[in-house]
């Protein structure tokens, strides 16, 4: 049982559930985190650094489309 109040509970799980999704996703293909390739940790940490990167940027560019669409469909 956890000894703290239940909407901290909540939001410490929301927080878990962010952070594995996260690791879910730069372990996909698309990110190619999770392949044995690193054969050093100067290139893992390289490797995780590069996997982060483009995770940002993708979610960066799909923001700034969503909201360009919806900028145009307003003003139309």
């Amino acid at each position: 049982a956890w000894s703290i109040a239940a909407a901290d509970q909540k939001k410490v799980k929301r927080q878990r559930a962010k952070t594995e999704g996260s690791i879910g996703a730069l372990k996909s293909s698309k990110y190619a985190f999770h392949h044995g390739r690193q054969r050093t940790d100067q290139s893992l940490v390289a490797t995780g650094q590069w996997a982060l990167v483009c995770l940002n940027l993708n979610k960066l560019l799909r923001d700034l489309v969503g909201k360009d669409q919806k900028a145009h469909a307003a003003a139309a």
